[in-house]
């Protein structure tokens, strides 16, 4: 045995043009490099050195870090690091499996950053100094998630979600929205906690209540400030639709003429067409009013219907807001969902006397977010002109618009072939159905 013999080979750490290292095999076929990825690199270069080894004829091959060479290619970088092994000298004798269970062990320790690590971590850099746009380059993220993660760490209510109900980005910044409402933050926590996919439904029912009180305070403070009395919930009070000036002349008081009643009082409250106010007595047989009613007094299963009936009408107006918003993100994907061809054909012939309407048509335009169509003007059809490829997306867009533009707020009252098949479609294709839209496709279910 000589002395050169007892000396180990020593490893290395090169630094060498990306384009000049070889991409040995490796276990990820699908490199996929998204623009945050290269553009930290482009901002910053390889943190972490590659690993390879050199073969017989000197050449330095990647065992790991096939990502990392790639990206760096793709950012246009002079030289990465890499840190050659000794032991892999003779790395063409390594048997298969060492390097694949190698690769594999090395691909499945590296989880990335859970929500709420990425949320403290950038709430830290805010903390440190950093602007929005600062941290969006730092950090190679798109400003608006920036603001995303700022807006969740600043609100105690979606932070303490998001640690303890392990909530995602997307669903802790919907309870940052309503920090300043505990109750509606409790029921919110609740259903991201027990129903995750019904958390946009809430919130934008949450969103209808919140906006349904601001109109009626508005409306309340308008009253008050005229000198009119308004009754809270609860208190008594006869509508003056009801007061006659005597049983034999059954003529009615007018609400102007009521107004100078001691009892003249008002009740605000919220229609679908927006708030209205109604007169009331607070004691008619005390000043002198007759009371008539020709309607039979509501039975407790007439009541209980209409409070069914009122709660599912504002749980569909709520539901709308949202499947829309859902419908015009799915028609904006770069890739079209699966069976859309058979979606759309089965749409424009089978629904054909639901599909094909002047309200479908216009729904079409609104979810594509193209200008309204007119007598002179398709944007549609424009589109099809100019980009001939854009045709099977347009095609999705009149079938999803004719089911949606014929939808009403009775629909869920209705239930119908049409809306089983379309409401059935979109659930397939990943959207979360509300009970009331449950209701809609012809299955018994309590809107919430």
């Amino acid at each position: 045995m000589t002395t050169t013999d007892l000396i180990a080979p020593v490893s290395e750490l090169v630094h060498i043009d990306p384009n000049q290292v070889v991409l040995a095999e490796n276990v990820r076929h699908d490199v996929a490099l998204d623009k945050s990825f290269v553009a930290s690199i482009k901002e910053r270069g390889v943190l972490l050195p590659i690993r390879a080894y050199r073969d017989k004829s000197g050449a330095i091959c990647v065992r790991d870090g096939q990502m990392r060479v790639l990206g760096a290619r793709e950012a246009g970088s002079a030289t990465i690091p890499v840190y050659v092994f000794a032991s892999y000298a003779d790395a063409e004798n390594v048997d298969t499996v060492t390097r694949i269970s190698e690769q594999i062990v090395l691909n499945d320790r590296r989880s990335a950053l859970t929500d709420a690590e990425r949320v403290s971590a950038m709430f830290q850099l805010s903390l440190g100094g950093l602007s929005e746009a600062q941290i969006s380059k730092a950090t190679s993220t798109p400003r608006k998630e920036v603001k995303a993660n700022l807006a969740v760490a600043t609100s105690q209510a979606a932070s303490r979600a998001l640690q303890s109900h392990q909530l995602t980005l997307d669903e802790a910044l919907t309870l940052a929205e309503f920090e300043d409402d505990e109750e509606a933050v409790e029921r919110l926590t609740q259903v991201a906690a027990e129903e995750p996919g019904q958390l946009h439904h809430a919130a934008q029912r949450e969103r209808d209540k919140r906006e349904e009180a601001a109109l009626i305070a508005k409306e309340v403070a308008a009253q008050i400030a005229a000198g009119i009395r308004v009754l809270d919930h609860g208190e008594a009070g006869t509508s003056v639709h009801s007061l006659h000036k005597s049983m034999t002349v059954r003529e009615p008081i007018r609400a102007d003429e009521h107004g100078e009643c001691p009892g003249h009082a008002v009740r605000v409250s919220k229609a679908w067409h927006g708030v209205t106010v109604s007169a009331v007595c607070t004691d008619p047989e005390k000043f002198g009013h007759v009371v008539w009613d020709a309607r039979s007094p509501m039975t407790d299963e007439q009541k209980q219907e209409r409070k069914t009936l009122i709660a599912n009408n504002k749980a569909w107006g709520s539901a709308e807001v949202v499947r829309r918003e859902w419908l015009a993100a799915l028609l904006s994907r770069k890739s079209l969902p699966t069976g859309h061809a058979a979606f759309t054909a089965t749409a424009l012939t089978l629904f054909a006397h639901v599909t094909c309407s002047n309200d479908g048509q216009n729904m079409a335009h609104e979810l594509m977010g193209v200008p309204a169509r007119s007598f002179q003007n398709n944007a549609l059809a424009d589109l099809v002109a100019k980009t001939p490829t854009a045709a099977s997306r347009v095609l999705l867009a009149l079938a999803i618009g004719g089911f949606e533009g014929n939808t009403r707020k009775q629909s869920w009252r209705y239930p119908s072939a049409a809306g089983r098949y379309f409401f059935t479609q979109i659930e397939a294709w990943g959207y979360t159905l509300s009970p009331v839209e449950v209701i809609a496709r012809g299955e018994i279910a309590d809107a919430k």
